[in-house]
């Protein structure tokens, strides 16, 4: 029996009661669409150029925020906006989709957290992002930086170390970037050591105007690079690709096993993600469990609180939970 099941049944490691939702602080993350402008193949949500570019509206966004940062006492502070590619909003929405909910976050003192591929810096649209980014305005002191971009660097993602470099070369010579904005490099494993060793290259980097002269550990998570002694806020991860979603089809990945639907904490966290399917769930790397946020049985666009929702995602992973058990007890049988 595994370690993880052998704390189940002893009632030691309970994901739901009381170290599940009643004790793990939240992270709020927003899937704003499924469109992207790759089709990677060991993406978890099937994002890609046929799906529709849809949206969660920005009103509904601002509720979220709203509710969180006013009922939800163990919320940590930061938003994640994400995708598919939440930059795609540029052409397929509106060039104020973007900035608007992030100065929405800043306004109330959230931190903005952009998973992005990158793609957008060698787009029409790529100085528009930079200059929205610079108008960015925040009256608070956050523990680190108000914004990260947080980049995909990885073999499924064309160009992404070269894209990565002209980010942050944008951001190293603007004045109004670097007190502000920090990057997030986030690879798999078994590219790790690839994508550090391209990016440190001293050719590209004099490609990119960037010649790196110190690298430190500024604070906890935190890295600082300097480039020609302008510091840089630079944060590197990694995490293994888990089958689910399009891996599933191309086999890539870590094969799932039945405790993964159980991982929705991670360090302490629990992601809850809303998406623009008027859908929320709690993230982890296996099954995921989601009710709608849009209360269906009104005529209006009546969205749920925070409160019912937590009830309702509890009660389905608590069922779950118990499903769970019950194969246990009769495979042991």
């Amino acid at each position: 029996m595994s370690e993880f099941k052998r704390l189940l049944k002893a009632n030691l490691y309970n994901p739901v009661t009381p170290l599940f939702m009643n004790s793990f602080k939240f992270s709020l993350l927003f899937n704003t669409t499924y469109h992207c402008d790759y089709e990677c193949a060991h993406c978890c949500v099937n994002a890609g150029p046929q799906r529709d570019a849809k949206y969660i509206p920005q009103k509904d966004v601002e509720f979220y925020l709203d509710d969180f940062k006013e009922n939800e006492e163990r919320f940590k502070g930061v938003v994640v906006f994400s995708g598919g590619e939440v930059t795609t909003a540029y052409e397929k929405l509106s060039p104020q989709y973007m900035p608007s909910i992030m100065q929405s976050a800043l306004d109330r003192q959230i931190e903005v957290n952009i998973k992005t591929n990158g793609a957008w810096v060698d787009k029409k649209y790529g100085n528009q992002v930079f200059k929205d980014l610079e108008d960015l305005k925040y009256t608070y002191n956050p523990d680190f930086f108000p914004v990260e971009i947080h980049l995909s660097v990885d073999r499924y993602h064309p160009s992404s170390v070269n894209r990565s470099l002209k980010i942050i070369e944008k951001i190293a010579h603007s004045d109004k970037l670097r007190d502000k904005v920090s990057v997030a490099l986030f690879t798999s494993p078994e590219d790790e050591l690839m994508v550090y060793k391209e990016m440190l290259d001293e050719k590209k980097l004099d490609k990119y105007d960037l010649n790196l002269t110190d690298f430190t550990i500024h604070a906890p998570g935190l890295n600082v690079a300097y480039f020609d002694e302008i510091p840089v806020g630079i944060t590197g991860f990694d995490s293994p690709t888990f089958q689910c979603g399009r891996a599933v089809k191309n086999k890539i990945g870590k094969e799932l096993d039945e405790t993964h639907k159980f991982e929705f904490a991670h360090m302490g966290d629990i992601s809850v993600a809303f998406d623009s399917e008027n859908n929320v769930e709690l993230q982890t790397c296996g099954p995921a469990v989601s009710v709608p946020y849009l209360d269906k049985k009104s005529p209006f666009r009546n969205l749920k609180p925070w409160k019912q929702i937590k009830e309702e995602l509890t009660q389905k992973v608590e069922l779950e939970y118990e499903q769970f058990l019950e194969q246990e007890n009769e495979r042991e049988r």
